[in-house]
């Protein structure tokens, strides 16, 4: 009878844990990337694409199209474990690539601070020719009659 117990104590456990790995969005062999982006002024940003610019995982390493939430949130799951540099990409702002730790059936978070891009510089415009008494060009002799 206290096998029976033990074996069914055992087994919930184990489900348990397979249930919180499959909440984290892992197995025994994949880890996940969570995390918030936001904006200067810790306000949340929607539809920020998540990006993975490089990785020293092994194995394959699915695509992922993940983009944040309402409330700036979001969950890249199912990634091989290996160092991850990951970045958020979001119209009219720019963010600094960070580098997370992904391990197996583990959850490594990656928030982000996003500040707002500056305009391109665009050409530098010339000063406008001017002209010197009677139409003559500054640093060129008078023009005589």
């Amino acid at each position: 009878m206290q096998t029976l117990l033990v074996a069914a104590a055992l087994a919930a456990v184990v489900g348990t844990a397979a249930g919180c790995l499959e909440q984290s969005g892992g197995s025994a062999r994949t880890g996940a990337i969570v995390g918030t982006v936001r904006d200067e002024k810790k306000r949340p940003l929607e539809d920020a694409r998540m990006l993975i610019v490089s990785t020293t995982a092994t194995g394959e390493v699915p695509e992922i199209l993940e983009t944040t939430n309402a409330r700036g949130h979001y969950h890249m799951n199912g990634l091989p474990p290996g160092w991850y540099t990951i970045r958020p990409a979001l119209d009219g702002y720019t963010a600094t690539p960070r580098r997370v730790l992904v391990r197996p059936g583990r959850q490594a978070r990656a928030d982000f601070a996003m500040k707002p891009a500056r305009p391109e510089p665009g050409p530098v415009p010339r000063s406008p020719k001017r002209d010197g008494p009677e139409g003559e060009t500054p640093g060129q002799e008078p023009r005589r009659p």
